[in-house]
Order: C-alpha cells, then sequence, then structure tokens
C-alpha cells in the first residue's frame, strides 16, 4: 500500500512563518526582560508593560477593521524593530522616551501575529491546519522560552546588546512574513 507523500510534504512559506512566530515571541520575551531590568521596579514596569500590551491591542484592531490593511501591515509590523533600536539607543539614558519606545514597539505585536495565523490558515490544506497550528504555538513558545533564557544572561551585563537581539528577531520575523506575503498571490492561491 503506498503511503501518501503530498500529506507530509510542507510549503517553504509554512516553515518560514513558524519561524517567524518564533522569532516573534522571542523578540517579545527580550524587551519584557529588558524593561523590567531597565527599570527593577514593579510598579513602574507593570504600568510599563500594560501600556505596552494596549498599544498591541490597538494596533491589531488598526489592522483588522482598515480596509486597506497590506497598507497598515507595511507600517505596523516594522514598528516594533524600529522601537527596539531606539530602545537600544537609549538603554542607559534616564530620559523618558525608552518607555516611549516601549510602549510604541506594541504597536506592531498584535498584527505581527495575527498575520503570522492568517498565512499560515491561508497556506495550509485543511487536512494539515491542526498540525500546522500546533507547530506554530510550539515554535512560539520555544522562542519566548529562548529568549529568556538568553535575556536572562544578556540582562546583567548588556542592555542595550539585549535590545539589539530583540530587532534582529523583531526583523528576521517581518522579513519572513514579508518574503511570504511576496511569494502568494493576494488570492490565496499558494
Amino acid at each position: 500500500m503506498p503511503v501518501d507523500q503530498s500529506r507530509y510534504r510542507t510549503d517553504w512559506k509554512v516553515i518560514a512563518l513558524i519561524t517567524s512566530g518564533a522569532a516573534a515571541y522571542g523578540m517579545q520575551a527580550l524587551i519584557e526582560v529588558a524593561t523590567v531590568t531597565r527599570f527593577g521596579e514593579r510598579t513602574t514596569v507593570a504600568l510599563i508593560l500594560s501600556a505596552w500590551a494596549t498599544t498591541s491591542f490597538l494596533g491589531g484592531l488598526c489592522l483588522s477593521q482598515l480596509k486597506s490593511r497590506d497598507q497598515v501591515r507595511l507600517v505596523l509590523l516594522p514598528i516594533p524593530a524600529v522601537a527596539c533600536i531606539a530602545m537600544a539607543s537609549l538603554a542607559a539614558s534616564k530620559s523618558s522616551w525608552f518607555v516611549v519606545a516601549v510602549i510604541a514597539s506594541g504597536v506592531g505585536v498584535a498584527p505581527m501575529l495575527s498575520v503570522l495565523a492568517t498565512e499560515v490558515a491561508r497556506l495550509t490544506s485543511s487536512s494539515q491546519l491542526t498540525r500546522t497550528y500546533g507547530w506554530l504555538q510550539l515554535s512560539s513558545w520555544l522562542g519566548y522560552g529562548a529568549a529568556t533564557a538568553v535575556a536572562g544572561m544578556l540582562a546583567a551585563n548588556s542592555l542595550p546588546l539585549l535590545l539589539l537581539l530583540a530587532c534582529a528577531l523583531a526583523t528576521l520575523s517581518v522579513a519572513l512574513i514579508f518574503a511570504c506575503l511576496q511569494a502568494v498571490p493576494a488570492s490565496g492561491d499558494p
């Protein structure tokens, strides 16, 4: 009895999006650890991370409500990478601009995760969707866990390096998403 090999074939775009999920969640972990390291005081950290989560929610809301989603993606998705560069340059300063950069970075987080889920659904056959979403979730949490471990080692020694790593992960995630969006026609035909 022959085995249906198409069942086990995975498109490079799906693998790229799963990798993008790991990078996106890793970026989030690094930003959280950097914020805790920079401020230390629990109330301040809680307020900043709450504002960060709120801007993420608002960014997701913008993406879901606007008719020109493709143009919004171009604007919202790179924001975390740019904000991480700003945070890295402001890590040693006492300026409140660091807080502004942290909060601003949240604007692109929910849209990034939304695009990941949407594109994985578009590129995956219905018979493989559950398995693919499982891999997306697994990679996301592995990315988060690995980044948290690395952040723990870097935070005490070099906060700017930690934030540049967050920028690299955000850039990787966005680059993989854009590569997949460019490779797949808007009609959804993979």
